[in-house]
């Protein structure tokens, strides 16, 4: 993976209620592994750094210190891989937008190899991936899970219960850690 230290577990992430209607996740007992809850090939530490301007641009925002309205630069948080994205919004009509993320440099080793050029799409409900947010939500307890720690309010040291941001359509994931299969 793209992080600063390898992870010492993989964590599986399972639907176990939903209450409301939610376009990525419409029933319970699906289960993601870590590599569907980014777009495929990216990494999660990279996506987690992306994806809060991806959500402002899909919104409308616009960044005051770019001249392209459109497009937004971040950075890996991994000091050693410094890969640099351009987040950018497309739009396809007037209602219809898509993000893409693309790798526009790396200065470095990223362990999970991202190339410059390599263009990701932001998940918008059209990709089988975990729901964007979701994402967002479940990443600091699937980083205290990777690398061996337990959830403040976890009684069981390998599982965790969280729940979705959106107080409409609930949605609630069981994280499990696992032992991982082989070497990164």
């Amino acid at each position: 993976m793209c992080q600063m230290r390898k992870s010492l577990y993989d964590v599986k992430i399972k639907v176990v209620s939903v209450a409301g209607i939610c376009k990525y996740h419409r029933r319970v007992g699906q289960e993601y592994n870590l590599s569907d809850l980014v777009p495929p090939g990216m990494c999660l530490d990279a996506f987690h750094v992306a994806y809060p301007y991806a959500l402002s641009l899909l919104y409308g925002a616009k960044f005051k210190w770019m001249k392209d309205k459109d497009a937004v630069i971040a950075q890996c948080p991994n000091p050693k891989g410094a890969v640099v994205m351009e987040i950018r919004r497309k739009k396809l009509s007037a209602v219809k937008k898509k993000i893409l993320i693309k790798i526009i440099d790396v200065k470095g080793k990223c362990h999970m190899q991202l190339k410059k050029s390599q263009v990701f799409k932001m998940n918008l409900g059209d990709y089988p991936q975990i729901c964007p947010e979701a994402f967002d939500d479940l990443y600091p307890y699937l980083c205290i899970l990777r690398y061996g720690g337990t959830a403040p309010w976890g009684k069981d040291k390998d599982f965790c219960l969280v729940q979705c941001a959106d107080d409409v359509n609930k949605v609630t994931y069981e994280l499990k850690r696992i032992p991982k299969r082989h070497a990164e």
